[in-house]
């Protein structure tokens, strides 16, 4: 266990309903000591985080001990809800592994159709899932399921076989429809825009950086900035980089004095 969390207080907690009572750190426990300190522009200075630098080597470059790497989340609203920066030249690796899929852009209205879960069938022939929707964009996320459909001449008709990843990119983003067809019922989506994922818009901008608005059952985007998933992941990315950190001077103490209470 972090040594951080061996100084919360210990209450008595049962892991499930029928589990004997055992002493477990309160790590709901919070103190407001450093929300104060965030305030004093005394105590503390900024800091950008180096490539591949953790928090605990940042810790002891800065206060010559590696004990207080969790002072950075502390005092750092975004570190604890985003998580330690992706150093730069992993980011296309987590990129990808984070946004894997496709994301087909359509001005049909399917608010009502093409409900997560569906299986849909693209105008290449290739199978795969919806996983979520955002109508605001007027986006369709869909995951490949591994399966496509050909034209078998010597049976005179079409058959559905296993289709490999490195056929994804070019049969997934060349999508001018979607379809889902159960024999009851028939769903049909143009497709103006398929994409991977990673490429697909995050949101519009005006020319002062704001967000707004499209018309999802339009293509006119004009006069809107495209700021697109890849480029919102790495622009947060190197926000994540620039923190605040208590300065070396004064770290001893305000841990010091944080740790005194948690113990009361």
């Amino acid at each position: 266990m972090s040594s951080f969390f061996k100084n919360f207080p210990l209450i008595k907690y049962s892991f499930g309903d029928n589990e004997p009572l055992v002493y477990f750190q309160k790590i709901s426990t919070g103190v407001d000591l450093i929300d104060v300190l965030k305030e004093q522009i005394s105590v503390y200075t900024k800091q950008t985080i180096l490539d591949n630098e953790r928090p605990d080597t940042l810790s002891y470059k800065l206060y010559g001990t590696s004990d207080y790497y969790w002072t950075f989340f502390l005092m750092n609203d975004k570190l604890r809800e985003s998580g330690w920066p992706v150093p730069s030249e992993r980011e296309y690796e987590v990129l990808y592994e984070r946004y894997p899929n496709y994301t087909m852009t359509t001005d049909s209205f399917v608010a009502t159709s093409f409900p997560v879960g569906t299986k849909v069938k693209t105008s290449t022939g290739y199978f795969a899932t919806v996983l979520k929707k955002n109508l605001d964009l007027g986006q369709i996320i869909i995951k490949p399921n591994g399966f496509k459909e050909v034209y078998v001449s010597q049976a005179n008709s079409y058959q559905i076989i296993g289709a490999t990843p490195s056929e994804y990119p070019n049969n997934f983003t060349g999508v001018t429809s979607i379809s889902f067809d159960d024999g009851s019922i028939t769903q049909v989506a143009s497709v103006w825009l398929s994409q991977a994922e990673y490429n697909a818009a995050h949101h519009y901008e005006d020319s002062k950086g704001e967000y707004v608005d499209v018309n999802p059952y339009s293509q006119d985007r004009s006069g809107k900035k495209l700021v697109t998933v890849k480029d919102r992941f790495q622009a947060k990315n190197r926000d994540l980089k620039e923190i605040v950190v208590l300065r070396p001077e004064v770290a001893d103490s305000v841990v010091g004095e944080f740790k005194k209470l948690l113990r009361t």
